[in-house]
């Protein structure tokens, strides 16, 4: 009788758990591309962004952005979440990062050169401009730092023209992705303009005049 019989090697013990320390330490951080502080009991960062608490204190943090440059906080992570108040029970160490990001610019010009009307709007929203020829439209609104805006054009002309960071773009469609300040320049024409055309086949033309005498024009 034969049995086969297979040999693993016994698990890894597994860590003893570390002592829970009678002071835990907060950490706070400040991450993004924008710039701000966090305020709190012991906490004034940048500058003072760890304190240790006694156990079981209850510690509450304000996220406050920068004015210069523009920026907006956007979130926090770690032993916190949301973009309200952070409040964080000192039970064990705790870490917690704060989003800060800038505010980027976008600004759209329309219809300067236009021969029809048009609109364009933007997602997310933001961006709301319409013009007629001779009457251009300019607007500007605020993105956080890396978000894609997508402007769409509407109108009843053939050839929509794109310049500024959309210089390339065809269509009715650009997508900008706002890691710094931009401007968009656009105009709607009435007919096809530029872009590539599809040609269509050669047109052969012949002319037979057998008349006595006679004469023809083509």
């Amino acid at each position: 009788c034969t049995r086969t019989i297979t040999v693993a090697p016994l698990p890894a013990p597994s860590p003893s758990a570390s002592p829970t320390p009678l002071n835990p330490r907060l950490q706070v951080v400040l991450v993004g591309s924008g710039t701000g502080s966090v305020t709190g009991p012991g906490i004034n960062c940048p500058g003072d962004c760890e304190e240790t608490f006694p156990l079981g204190t209850v510690v509450t943090l304000t996220a406050t952005p920068a004015g210069a440059p523009p920026t907006v906080f956007k979130e926090w992570t770690g032993h916190c979440t949301g973009s309200g108040l952070c409040v964080v029970t000192m039970v064990s160490n705790r870490n917690v990062a704060a989003h800060f990001e800038r505010l980027r610019t976008l600004t759209v010009q329309a219809g300067v050169n236009s021969d029809i009307a048009g609109s364009v709007a933007s997602t997310p929203a933001g961006i709301t401009c319409t013009w007629a020829p001779s009457v251009p439209c300019n607007t500007a609104a605020s993105f956080i730092n890396g978000t894609v805006v997508t402007l769409t054009v509407t109108t009843a002309g053939l050839t929509v023209q794109w310049g500024g960071a959309c210089s390339g773009a065809s269509g009715t469609v650009c997508n900008v992705s706002m890691n710094g300040d931009f401007l968009v320049t656009l105009d709607t024409l009435r007919l096809f303009h530029g872009g590539t055309k599809k040609t269509a086949a050669p047109l052969a033309i012949s002319s037979l005049l057998e008349v006595e005498g006679g004469e023809g024009q083509m």
